[in-house]
């Protein structure tokens, strides 16, 4: 209920019930409380927070991972894929739980040599260059594929979204959840008004006539299923999903899979109530 969560904004309330916080450290929730303390005047400034003693922690603690070739081989594939995938891709990654980014999120500050929480065009450019032998010019285009806010930096979003392929390739139930939420009137497939409501009349410059064609392999003007994982899969699918199957079975199967996986913690639930009575936590001082 958007209304209830502008509500809870206003007079400072916040929860950290939903199964997302799970992992996340008591000092890593100290550290969010600072910062959405309400009063102004007693919030940290940005150099403030970058002074915490969690960010502390977290930035001298123990040695960063060695970065992953495969993740920036991904990051190139991504860079040259479709703008219709891209953009499922993040959709995708804003519904996945903490564990399940846990590795990427490593892969990010890996190559975020400067810890400031974005990766720049430098620091791609050296990452690609030096482990998959890549020409500063390519690199530049990759870099600007992944920055699709336009501000000439790459933030987690953006990294994840671009990273997911590492995934993705065994958890339909991931799909199924982006497919859903691009499915806003609940009709089993994807219109070209579900993408306007969605993305505007184009993403990235490209018109979303363009980009519904981009997927719709059959040919009827909407995005079903089974179009949609073969999108995101690069037409590998999953083992579910085949032609002699019903696909309103399918994702009837699917939908009471996911629906036991949110009762069990695993998914994030992103539509909590919060009108049900929310935990208030307060503020530091």
């Amino acid at each position: 209920d958007e209304q209830a969560i502008l509500r809870s904004v206003r007079a400072g309330k916040y929860s950290f019930s939903a199964p997302v916080w799970y992992d996340v450290s008591f000092e890593a929730k100290q550290f969010i409380v600072r910062l959405l303390t309400k009063d102004p005047s007693r919030r940290p400034s940005c150099m403030e927070a970058l002074q915490d003693p969690w960010l502390q922690k977290t930035r001298s603690g123990d040695q960063m991972p060695p970065l992953d070739t495969s993740v920036l081989e991904n990051l190139h594939h991504f860079a040259a894929a479709g703008v219709m995938k891209r953009a499922a891709l993040g959709l995708i990654a804003m519904t996945m739980s903490t564990p399940q980014v846990r590795q990427l999120e490593e892969q990010f500050r890996a190559l975020d040599k400067d810890g400031n929480g974005v990766i720049t065009l430098e620091e791609l450019t050296n990452a690609l260059t030096e482990k998959l032998n890549m020409s500063r010019e390519e690199a530049r285009t990759v870099f600007s594929k992944l920055d699709v806010t336009g501000d000439h930096e790459i933030h987690y979003s953006e990294f994840l979204a671009a990273s997911l392929e590492l995934h993705i390739a065994d958890n339909e139930s991931l799909i199924l959840d982006a497919f859903r939420k691009m499915d806003r009137d609940g009709s089993g497939s994807i219109s070209l008004e579900n993408l306007r409501t969605i993305l505007g009349e184009d993403y990235m410059g490209t018109r979303i006539e363009e980009l519904l064609k981009e997927c719709d392999i059959n040919g009827d003007g909407q995005i079903q299923y089974e179009e949609f994982v073969a999108l995101v899969t690069d037409g590998r699918g999953f083992d579910s999903v085949s032609e002699t199957s019903n696909p309103r079975e399918r994702e009837n199967s699917l939908v009471k899979e996911m629906k036991t996986l949110e009762r069990l913690g695993t998914i994030v639930d992103s539509e909590v109530d919060e009108e049900n009575n929310p935990p208030t936590i307060k503020n530091d001082q």
